[in-house]
Order: C-alpha cells, then structure tokens, then sequence
C-alpha cells in the first residue's frame, strides 16, 4: 500500500487517515476521530474531505469512512500524535513518500510540456 497517491483527476498528492493507521498499526477510528477533532485546524490548509470506501472482507464487501488529507494537513495531524519512535519514523517516511510523489510529477508534467 502506498503511503501517498494522487487521487483521480486531481494532481494533488493525497494521503488518508486509514493509510496512517494503518502504517502506525493504529485503529482507526482513534485517527478519524483526531482528524475530526482538529478538522478546522487541518482546514487551514484546505478543505478535508471524507468519503466511504469499499473493502473486501471474507464475509463480504464492507465500508469505512475515511478522511482525505494532502501533505500539510498529515504532517499537522501526525504531528497531534504522540512522539513515539514508530510514529517519528512514520513521520520520516510520509514527508519522503510526499517528496518523490510531488518530483514525479513535476518530471511528467515536463515530459507533457516538451512533447
């Protein structure tokens, strides 16, 4: 699972709240609900938005609500977490995973320009 993806037809790397509890083995209800807790914290940096996304299960296809965040609002909300060693290292890898996201962009759109 990658920690950050641009979702479709936006250019804009997106991380969500379920990818870093899941990272930070995490539940994540515990992570949603800090993100609605400093949801107009986290809207300095523009809107958050939740949506429900499928997963499978044995038993069936079930839903999870989640919270979509770009790279400033994860970094604020990872940085309301506690300083644990698995969450600083976390924080090491998401603002990596955010970086080479953002220069592979840039490196397509300079492909798109010169074609």
């Amino acid at each position: 699972m990658a920690l950050v993806y641009v979702a479709k037809n936006n250019t804009t790397p997106l991380t969500d709240s379920y990818i870093i509890a899941k990272a930070l083995s995490y539940d994540h209800q515990n992570v949603i609900k800090l993100a609605r807790k400093y949801k107009e914290d986290l809207e300095v940096f523009g809107r958050v938005g939740f949506e429900i996304q499928p997963f499978k299960t044995i038993g069936g296809t079930q839903s999870r609500e989640v919270a979509l965040l770009n790279e400033e609002q994860a970094t604020l909300l990872i940085c309301y977490m506690r300083n644990s060693p698995k969450v600083r290292a976390f924080k090491l890898k998401l603002v990596r995973a955010f970086y080479e996201l953002k220069k592979q962009l840039a490196e397509r759109r300079e492909l798109d320009v010169s074609t």
